[in-house]
């Protein structure tokens, strides 16, 4: 019986193989009659290094969430999309756990003390980027943003530019100030 069942198995999967190589081949064929799909497959094969159960987790935490895209940054699966006009991104750890968002802010939103400290002792320096960092306060999964980790906790992060030198602060939300990165 033992036998019977491995050489089934055995015809199943040689015949799934030939299936799938013909697929290939056949899809090698249209991605060279079509630039375009090259571009489509590439996305595709993003989309399915990011878990589905961080996708199904996403429906149920952005309802309604337009435009969404899914790529793998690091160890964590990232949506980026829009929600009441505004763009955001959404990471999930490997426990496809909502760990916060980022979206885009400017230095104005970020809190008048960071604002103060940041223009008298930065003052040679040009303001750039703010992205603002909503943590999901019941995941305690370290952030990661500009290729460094941080603490789980909300934060502006203000990217500053001098000539070919870039620093980036932390300011958390009562207006202090830290170094986070520079390059």
């Amino acid at each position: 019986m033992k036998k019977l069942f491995i050489i089934s198995a055995a015809a199943i999967i040689s015949a799934g193989a030939a299936h799938a190589q013909s697929s290939v081949s056949n899809a090698d064929k249209h991605s060279q009659e079509n630039p375009a799909s090259k571009k489509e497959k590439k996305e595709e094969h993003k989309k399915h290094d990011v878990s589905s159960v961080s996708m199904m987790h996403f429906k149920e935490d952005f309802e309604n969430a337009q435009h969404v895209s899914w790529q793998k940054e690091g160890a964590f699966d990232v949506a980026s999309f829009t929600k009441n006009g505004k763009p955001l991104s959404a990471y999930y750890d490997t426990q496809n756990k909502l760990v916060g968002t980022t979206s885009q802010a400017s230095f104005s939103d970020i809190p008048a003390r960071a604002q103060q400290i940041i223009n008298s002792k930065y003052a040679d320096y040009t303001k750039k980027e703010v992205i603002l960092f909503d943590d999901e306060e019941d995941n305690e999964t370290d952030m990661a943003l500009y290729g460094q980790s941080f603490e789980d906790k909300d934060n502006y992060f203000i990217e500053l530019t001098k000539g070919s030198k870039t620093l980036i602060l932390q300011s958390d939300m009562e207006g202090n100030i830290s170094f986070f990165k520079e390059w």
